[in-house]
C-alpha cells in the first residue's frame, strides 16, 4: 500500500506542471523552446501542445518504468534506501524544476538558462557524489559495470572513488553557470570526467584483480 501510494504521489507530481500550462495556455507561443545550447540560446522547439501536455505525460510514464525497475531489483534489500528514493524522486523533481523554467521562457521572462541549469546539475551532482559511496552492489542503482557487479570490492572502490568525481564535478558544473565560459567545451569535459573516470579506475582495479 504504502509503495502504490508512493507511485500515485510521485506521477501526480509529474503531471502537476499540466495545471500551470492552462493557466498560461492561450498566452504561449505555438511553438516553444524545449532545448538550448551552452550559453542559453534556444536551438530547438516543440508545438505548446506537446510541451503543456506531452512532456508531462513522457515524464510520468518514465516516472513508473523508473519504479518498476528499482521495485523488481533481486538486490534491492541490500541497496541503499537513500540512493532508492532518490532514484524514485528524481523524475517528478526533474519535471517540477524544467517545466516551469520552460514556460516562463517562452513567455519572455528573464530566465537565464545558462546559469539556472548549470548550478542546479552542479547540486545534484553532489547529492549523488555524497550518496554513491553509501550504495551497496545492486542492479539498478549505482555505477552498474561487469567489474563492479563482479566483485563487491570493485563496486566498493568504484562508488568511493565516483562519490569524489561526482563532488568535483558538481563544484565544476556550479562555477560554470556561475560565471560562462560561453563554450560547451568545459561542461563536455566536467561530464567525461563524471562518465569515464569511475569506469577507467573500476577497469583498472579488475586488471589488478579487484
Amino acid at each position: 500500500m504504502k509503495n502504490k501510494m508512493l507511485i500515485f504521489a510521485t506521477t501526480a507530481l509529474c503531471l502537476s506542471p499540466i495545471a500551470m500550462g492552462l493557466m498560461y495556455y492561450s498566452k504561449l507561443p505555438e511553438q516553444m523552446a524545449i532545448h538550448f545550447d551552452s550559453v542559453g540560446n534556444p536551438n530547438n522547439y516543440a508545438s505548446k501542445a506537446f510541451v503543456v501536455f506531452g512532456i508531462p505525460a513522457l515524464m510520468a510514464l518514465v516516472n513508473l518504468v523508473v519504479h518498476l525497475v528499482l521495485d523488481s531489483d533481486p538486490k534491492k534489500a541490500g541497496s541503499s534506501p537513500v540512493m532508492i528514493a532518490f532514484g524514485k524522486w528524481s523524475i517528478p523533481a526533474i519535471s517540477v524544476f524544467l517545466m516551469p523554467i520552460t514556460i516562463f521562457y517562452s513567455l519572455g521572462r528573464n530566465v537565464n538558462i545558462a546559469t539556472i541549469v548549470p548550478i542546479c546539475v552542479g547540486l545534484l551532482f553532489i547529492a549523488i557524489g555524497n550518496y554513491l559511496p553509501k550504495c551497496r552492489q545492486n542492479y539498478t542503482v549505482g555505477i552498474k559495470l561487469p567489474w563492479t557487479l563482479a566483485s563487491e570490492e570493485n563496486w566498493r572502490r568504484t562508488h568511493r572513488f565516483g562519490g569524489v568525481t561526482f563532488i568535483i564535478s558538481g563544484v565544476l558544473m556550479i562555477a560554470a553557470g556561475i560565471w560562462p565560459l560561453g563554450s560547451s567545451g568545459p561542461i563536455i569535459a566536467v561530464l567525461a570526467l563524471t562518465l569515464l573516470g569511475p569506469a577507467i579506475y573500476s577497469y583498472s582495479m579488475y586488471k589488478k584483480g579487484i
